[in-house]
């Protein structure tokens, strides 16, 4: 039977492929169930943040909360668009890219202008300020006039609300629900 893989019959060697596959397929989906676990931890971990910081150009407000590690790429991040220096000039950038994380007594943050190029529109980032915005302070990023956009403004806070694990957070809003229960269908 060693090696002789080929010798088994028909109903048997089907059986024997079957259980390899299912084996398989348990241990991949296993391997990225922990992997979305992990996320998913992340995720809250971050939502519940205690730093955040907030981008603003003026007009448009945006927040994010603080990681704790450094990161240059990927989540989170936050996107501000961006806004011409003086009325009908034009920006070279279409927006701006924030990513921060806990440095210190403050949180560090670096803002990349988003550049799209080439006919199949090539997105990329170039780095252009990295700083560190202590807490209840704010700080104007003024490199972004080089792309003929106003400048955008960092603000680093500590919140105070502690959210709830897996909570949608509405304020202000309250929706009387009633009981409610499913139509008849006619027999």
């Amino acid at each position: 039977m060693i090696g002789g893989f080929h010798l088994l019959r028909g109903a048997v060697r089907t059986s024997l492929l079957a259980l390899i596959v299912m084996i398989g397929a348990a241990a991949t989906a296993s391997a990225q169930s922990s992997s979305l676990t992990a996320l998913a931890q992340d995720a809250q971990r971050l939502a519940q943040a205690a730093r955040r910081v907030v981008v603003s150009d003026g007009a448009f407000r945006t927040q994010m909360p603080a990681a704790t590690a450094p990161h240059a790429t990927g989540w989170p991040m936050a996107t501000v668009p961006a806004r011409g220096l003086k009325a009908g000039v034009d920006p070279t950038v279409a927006e701006f890219r924030v990513r921060s994380w806990e440095e210190g007594a403050g949180v560090r943050v670096l803002v990349f202008a988003v550049i799209a190029s080439g006919p199949e529109l090539e997105v990329r980032e170039e780095q252009i300020a990295s700083v560190l915005v202590p807490i209840d302070q704010s700080v104007e990023i003024a490199a972004t006039e080089k792309y003929n956009a106003s400048r955008i403004s960092l603000t680093a806070y500590i919140d105070q609300i502690r959210r709830p694990r897996y909570s949608v957070e509405t304020p202000h809003i309250d929706i009387p629900v009633r009981p409610w229960a499913p139509p008849q269908r006619p027999r």
